[in-house]
């Protein structure tokens, strides 16, 4: 898996994927075991298995993101800022998917308290540990040149889909999250990460708004559910379709709509593109329709992620109760 740098620098940089392995074992009760090998060396605990899969992708992306950083700064040459754009796209939903998966993980092993010490522990990696380490090795501008030059020559071999298949597919699949249950509604949603909660009230009805709170490369996604008595009237669906085409009007997005109506449940979905503080962004809004609750998901994120894996796995996962 990590055989693909080379060099006098690959050979340096191993010793902060080790770093990076210790920090993120002591965070266990049970240290795991991580070695630069062959797939022999996977463990074959599931929850240890993820841990394993989570540090291969965190190390590749930072090692890459932050290199081409380098290369980008110090050579002023665009197409290390092209390639680090698409190190970005590609990896960047993979990179957060994997770490909120380690993070739920933890708190299933070690409760609340072992979540937020993961994240502090990624926090300090990512900002003060990796850049402390890279700044030791001190790499000339000719290896990190040669670094950046092998990804853009093969990057392939840099991309998470092709270069981890095991890693990406491990994780991907690896079922963990946050469901939640709202009260008077028919629908449950599992959150990649514990969402906040938020008394709202909707089309005259009180309730609850879910949302994830904001993390690096994660989609806006919060989910509120409005619960009539009896069956829902027609005209209250049509209502809750025309305040969403005037609030995609006055934000000025173009929207498209689809209406998929199952065996059991309608969905309709509203997706809006626009700009936003220059950025291309999309904002869908989804309604399951049930017998008497209505289940309304806003999905936000930037245009050339939209639809990310974690909005997949997000409405993927969205059932009844």
């Amino acid at each position: 898996m990590f055989n693909r740098l080379g060099g006098a620098f690959c050979h340096r940089i191993v010793g902060m994927f080790s770093l990076l392995v210790m920090i993120i074992s002591l965070i266990f009760i049970s240290p795991v075991s991580i070695a630069i090998a062959s797939s022999e060396d996977v463990p074959t605990n599931p929850t240890d298995r993820l841990r394993y899969y989570t540090s291969a992708i965190v190390y590749a992306y930072e090692m890459d993101t932050v290199v081409l950083g380098k290369c980008a700064e110090l050579t002023k040459d665009e197409k290390y800022e092209r390639m680090l754009d698409r190190m970005i796209h590609d990896n960047g939903p993979i990179f957060t998917m994997a770490q909120l998966k380690f993070m739920a993980a933890a708190e299933q092993d070690l409760g609340v308290a072992g979540r937020e010490k993961v994240k502090r522990q990624f926090d300090d990696v990512r900002t003060r540990q990796l850049p402390e380490e890279l700044k030791k090795l001190a790499p000339t501008l000719r290896e990190a040149v040669s670094y950046c030059d092998s990804i853009i020559s093969n990057p392939a071999r840099h991309i998470f889909l092709t270069s981890f298949p095991d890693a990406f597919t491990y994780v991907l699949n690896y079922d963990i999250g946050y469901q939640q249950k709202i009260e008077n509604c028919e629908f449950v949603a599992s959150f990649p990460i514990f969402p906040e909660k938020t008394n709202i009230t909707s089309f005259g009805k009180s309730g609850i708004r879910l949302e994830t709170p904001e993390f690096e490369y994660l989609p806006s996604i919060s989910a509120s559910c409005s619960y009539w008595q009896s069956k829902i009237p027609d005209a209250a669906i049509g209502q809750i379709l025309s305040v969403t085409y005037d609030y995609f009007s006055q934000i000025g997005f173009q929207t498209n709509t689809t209406d998929n109506i199952s065996n059991r449940d309608r969905v309709v979905t509203v997706v809006g593109r626009g700009t936003r503080s220059g950025m291309q962004m999309t904002l869908s809004k989804s309604y399951y329709i049930g017998k008497r609750s209505v289940l309304e998901v806003t999905v936000g994120e930037p245009t050339d992620f939209y639809p990310s894996i974690i909005t997949q796995q997000f409405f993927d996962n969205i059932g009844h109760q």
